[in-house]
């Protein structure tokens, strides 16, 4: 199930393919769950000899999260579209910043980044995003 970001009970991602996505959770068996919360913003800035530079070239810019199934839904694989400027991450010496919530929800939201439950199930998805690109 996904949740719309204009809110709403938790849908089928065949209801939502084309909706912004606000957080989903994958569970294996009904005990084992991941929860993604996805913020709709991300920062973005130009890099000084390699170094991130926060100044007025930087920027909190909005994000779209979309999700569909990646190929048969009895493959339970999901596909997740971060859709943002491609300017911020395609222009050289440019860095940008984007940190989902990953958690358990039996751990009362606690992130799995801070090592607290387990990441057993095999999906994609980014915890923290710092690129750096380069000339």
């Amino acid at each position: 199930m996904v949740t719309k970001t204009s809110g709403g009970a938790g849908v089928d991602p065949d209801q939502a393919w084309e909706e912004d996505i606000a957080s989903f959770q994958l569970c294996v068996d009904t005990t084992r769950c991941l929860k993604y919360v996805f913020p709709v913003k991300y920062n973005t800035g130009l890099l000084d000899a390699g170094e991130p530079v926060v100044d007025a070239n930087s920027a909190t810019k909005d994000i779209k999260i979309k999700v569909s199934w990646n190929g048969p839904k009895t493959d339970m694989s999901l596909n997740v579209d971060y859709l943002m400027a491609v300017a911020d991450v395609q222009a050289d010496n440019r860095w940008f910043v984007y940190d989902p919530d990953v958690f358990d929800p039996a751990f009362s939201g606690v992130s799995t980044t801070t090592g607290v439950g387990y990441v057993a199930l095999s999906v994609c998805a980014i915890a923290m995003s710092i690129v750096r690109l380069y000339e």
